[in-house]
């Protein structure tokens, strides 16, 4: 049965080098991404962490979540983490670029990650603390061509010790691996796929509602609006709003 295997990391009947080399191979039967998010967290959870945020680097000059982001995060998060602004405080990104390796939230706070945090990065971390996610270990991951991309593996811990640090690292790159792939583009397949509070606020603008509107409508911020706006487009490649709604029509991806 798929994910069998994993289920005895960290429980002595068999040893971590035996049940993660399974990893991959469950991996590689998985056909969507949720599929590889269940196979992680089954290998994760025994180890303190039950959360994940999985995708590529967001550049320096727009550090909000890229197209390709993937996690499980309690709803309400990122439309606080929007609301406030948190991107341009995320001491992540930062941390992951001065790093040579995997480096931990306690790195972070305790100034081990090349840098003393300030209270606007801190608060950042403490919303994370306030939805279950007090420790976490921050996977930066280099591939060909330049690409830049990023496993956050969270939850309540503890802070992760070198070899749970070895195997979280192993664990997050190929999860990564895996979604990317699935998620890459392909001839025999129907198009970009966008998430179902995309679609919602794509149909109300289609529908003639302002950012201000939508907003009420669906009880977010208008950041939040504006930041599903940004990713319906880029997922579309669309360069307006307008353009983005009428080509998500055309593709079928909206009911008006």
């Amino acid at each position: 049965m798929v994910g069998r295997s994993e289920e005895h990391i960290g429980r002595g009947t068999r040893s971590p080098e035996s049940s993660l080399f399974d990893f991959p191979k469950t991996l590689a039967q998985a056909r969507v991404v949720g599929d590889v998010g269940a196979a992680l967290l089954r290998v994760i959870r025994p180890l303190g962490f039950d959360t994940y945020v999985i995708g590529t680097m967001p550049p320096p000059n727009d550090p909000n979540p890229t197209p390709f982001t993937v996690d499980n995060l309690k709803p309400g998060f990122w439309e606080i983490y929007m609301d406030r602004d948190m991107a341009r405080h995320d001491p992540a990104p930062r941390a992951m670029k001065m790093a040579s390796k995997p480096v931990s939230f306690q790195d972070i706070r305790d100034g081990r990650a090349g840098f003393t945090p300030d209270a606007d990065a801190l608060a950042v971390l403490d919303l994370a603390a306030s939805f279950g996610q007090r420790h976490g270990l921050l996977v930066p991951i280099y591939r060909a061509q330049g690409y830049r991309g990023a496993a956050a593996l969270t939850g309540p811990g503890p802070d992760p010790d070198e070899q749970t640090r070895t195997i979280l690292r192993f664990l997050g790159e190929h999860a990564h691996d895996r979604m990317r792939q699935l998620l890459a583009p392909r001839s025999d397949t129907p198009g970009p796929v966008l998430s179902a509070r995309e679609i919602e606020v794509l149909i109300l603008a289609a529908r003639g509602l302002t950012d201000e509107e939508i907003a009420a409508a669906i009880d977010i911020r208008i950041r939040t609006v504006r930041f599903h706006f940004d990713n319906a487009r880029r997922k579309i490649g669309a360069r307006s709003r307008s353009e983005a709604i009428a080509t998500a029509i055309n593709l079928h991806l909206l009911t008006l």
